[in-house]
């Protein structure tokens, strides 16, 4: 099943049962409706700014680019950001590959789909949990499949474990550091021993 179209036939269901949901008659409804939608417009301006004023170290896809605006890297639709500082570290190789499995897998339209149902249900206490659940779920699996790619478990591990910079707010993107680290190492270790179940002992 295609994710993509998955995520369309849901967006119809809810924004079909949003729009006939008796909150919708309420000016209520509608303050929140335009207040979300202003908060991901300023988001994506403020975002689409810093990747303009980013400088360009590779343009064929994923296009990487270099910041001093940002403190960690992340990736946005076909679009990778570093920090400056952090370009060619020891630490770049495995964070890019980290990124680069977003952009491949097409992970920020998952993210998108998820604000804009988010706009039209805002009322829901459902989509608040959804919408991190889905966060969550696509750092998981590109750190599973980062450590498949490129066989260093402890490695990776330690990379998460120097996350020490305070996390950029761009709402809209897939930041390599995320506050659930915790979760991040488990997952990473549970993944490990059901493959190898000698690895715990």
């Amino acid at each position: 099943a295609n994710p993509i179209n998955n995520s369309k036939v849901v967006i119809r269901l809810i924004i079909s049962k949003s729009t006939n949901h008796p909150t919708n008659k309420k000016p209520r409804y509608w303050t929140g409706f335009n207040a979300d939608l202003l908060w991901i417009l300023f988001k994506l301006a403020v975002l689409i700014k810093l990747l303009i004023q980013a400088k360009t170290i590779q343009k064929k896809r994923p296009k990487l680019l270099l910041s001093n605006a940002v403190r960690g890297p992340f990736s946005f639709i076909n679009a990778i950001v570093f920090p400056t500082h952090l370009y060619r570290s020891e630490a770049y190789e495995l964070m890019l590959t980290h990124e680069k499995i977003h952009v491949k897998q097409w992970h920020s339209l998952d993210i998108l789909i998820t604000h804009i149902m988010f706009v039209f249900t805002w009322w829901n206490p459902f989509l608040w949990w959804y919408k991190k659940g889905v966060v969550e779920n696509l750092e998981f699996l590109t750190d599973q499949l980062t450590v498949a790619a490129t066989k260093d478990l402890k490695a990776y591990q330690y990379i998460l474990l120097k996350q020490t910079v305070p996390l950029d707010r761009l709402g809209l993107v897939h930041p390599f550091y995320h506050s659930f680290l915790k979760k991040r190492i488990m997952m990473l270790n549970n993944e490990t021993n059901k493959k190898n179940p000698w690895a715990s002992i």
